[in-house]
């Protein structure tokens, strides 16, 4: 039987997650792709740079699994990745744009 991922809380996903179960983790892109997007499209105002940030914030993610605290909230920690990847992409398309 399919467990139902949309019913499950942040904490409860990222435990699936850690556990290996993929189906966990694209519940977890789902439930948080709109607003993720919606925050880097403020935050760096280029598609081009939102694309690829967008994607770098879940690869941060997956590769990062081990060492989420699953008693703290998802959100800050996704938002806190997203928001540093994109202040590296603006400074490296500032340092590459100077020239």
């Amino acid at each position: 039987m399919a467990k139902d991922y949309v019913k499950l809380s942040d904490s409860e996903l990222i435990t699936h997650f850690m556990a290996g179960e993929e189906a966990a983790f694209r519940e977890i892109v789902n439930r948080y792709k709109n607003s993720l997007y919606a925050f880097l499209r403020q935050f760096l105002n280029r598609h081009d740079l939102v694309e690829d940030v967008f994607q770098e914030t879940f690869l941060q993610l997956f590769a990062s699994r081990d060492s989420f605290d699953t008693s703290r909230p998802l959100r800050p920690w996704l938002f806190t990745i997203a928001a540093n990847k994109a202040k590296d992409a603006l400074r490296k398309w500032q340092r590459t744009s100077d020239v």
